[in-house]
């Protein structure tokens, strides 16, 4: 089964976070993604291929990605041009 295929068989129900909120957020971020959600799809990709060891974000943003991959023990690279996505993704990998 391809990882599309996977992800496809959870309901859909399954990816509202519409009532997720993060209440200890770093730094307000007009554009945070939903951890949860980031952490189930790292997690899917590094199940259907186990020899993913890394992740790269190129538009990292706030970090979420990031922080995510490294609770799941991955080594994690990103980058943003923009100034306070940059320094938030900063603040949030030193965090974890």
């Amino acid at each position: 089964m391809t990882l599309a295929q996977k992800l496809s068989t959870y309901d859909e129900k399954y990816w509202d976070f519409s009532e997720y909120r993060n209440d200890s957020p770093l730094v307000r971020y007009p554009a945070v993604m939903v951890a949860p959600m980031q952490a189930c799809i790292l997690k899917e990709i590094t199940d259907a291929d186990p020899t993913i060891s890394s992740v790269l974000d190129p538009f990292c943003g706030s970090g979420t990605v990031l922080c995510e991959g490294q609770k799941l023990g991955l080594n994690v690279t990103g980058f943003d041009n923009g100034t306070i996505g940059g320094n938030s993704s900063k603040l949030c990998s030193q965090k974890h």
